[in-house]
């Protein structure tokens, strides 16, 4: 992105977005990124390097309050850090039109859930 206004503004929009509906950026930022015209890959590949310093920021806000449950947050953690290395690894195989089409599709299956 040659701007850098605009990254830091998409950003702030992202990081504010997120915690307040307490989604991860990547829901905000794929789509986002690909209005930019962005590549799938390089868009998602993108939101998941930006997730860190979110998640690092909303793990704080959160633990501070007393509203976190560690045990719960440690057992996803163990389960999540391997497959999420199976998951990118797949993704980096799949063309980017078919990745497209399968993040589009888990935006409409949450917000069906999310209608419920």
């Amino acid at each position: 992105m040659e701007n850098i206004g605009v990254g830091i503004a998409l950003g702030l929009v992202i990081g504010i977005l997120s915690r307040i509906f307490g989604v991860s950026g990547g829901v905000f930022a794929v789509p986002l990124l690909g209005l930019l015209h962005f590549d799938e890959h390089l868009a998602q590949g993108t939101s998941l390097v930006m997730q860190l310093p979110l998640r690092i920021v909303g793990l704080w806000q959160y633990a501070r309050r007393g509203t976190l449950d560690r045990r719960l947050v440690i057992l996803l953690a163990v389960g999540a850090i391997p497959l999420t290395y199976v998951g990118a690894t797949a993704a980096t195989y799949m063309p980017a039109a078919l990745l497209r089409r399968a993040f589009a599709l888990f935006l409409v299956l949450l917000a069906s859930y999310s209608a419920w």
